[in-house]
């Protein structure tokens, strides 16, 4: 279902969050929490019918500790090189795009596929790819639970593309 040229864009409208970045990282990652807290564990959020959960189990990641995993996973990134968690700026400023994306999942700016990992796990993909936005679900009957969202970087881009038109041209069959 397209969009009415008339209607607001709220997806054109996502700007990165205004957030004090010159504070320490601790502070910003409080403040970050605090969004987080508000908008995931204190409120609920439906999707296509279904809830959709996060994981609130405490992260392993040193630093962040006493965090949710899922926070954890929307705020950093792995580093191959250090193998380890870090946080990252520019996910961390998109913490507020993830709602907007699924509720626009039928606009056509928002690709859509499926794909089955190794372990037999399916997860659903949701890539803003005119800003470079994925959102990750995974169903867990009855609902659905919220993997993570980041930044698809350059080089990651062709694989998603990949990925999204493999899924397409699987649904023509």
């Amino acid at each position: 279902m397209g969009r009415l040229y008339d209607e607001p864009d709220e997806l054109d409208d996502l700007e990165e969050a205004e957030w004090v970045w010159d504070l320490p990282e601790e502070e910003c990652v409080k403040d970050l929490y605090d969004y987080f807290k508000q908008e995931w564990e204190k409120t609920t959020f439906h999707f296509k019918g279904k809830r959709v959960k996060v994981n609130l189990n405490r992260s392993r990641v040193y630093g962040y500790l006493n965090y949710p995993d899922a926070f954890v996973h929307l705020i950093t990134r792995e580093s191959k090189m250090k193998q380890r968690r870090e946080f990252d700026l520019p996910r961390a400023c998109r913490l507020h795009w993830i709602k907007t994306i699924l509720r626009h999942s039928e606009d056509p700016l928002v690709w859509y596929y499926e794909h089955t990992e190794g372990d037999g796990t399916l997860k659903q993909y949701y890539w803003y790819e005119r800003r470079d936005y994925l959102v990750i679900l995974k169903p867990i009957a009855p609902d659905l639970l919220l993997v993570t969202a980041f930044c698809v970087d350059k080089h990651e881009k062709i694989f998603h593309r990949k990925r999204h038109q493999q899924y397409r041209d699987g649904l023509k069959k």
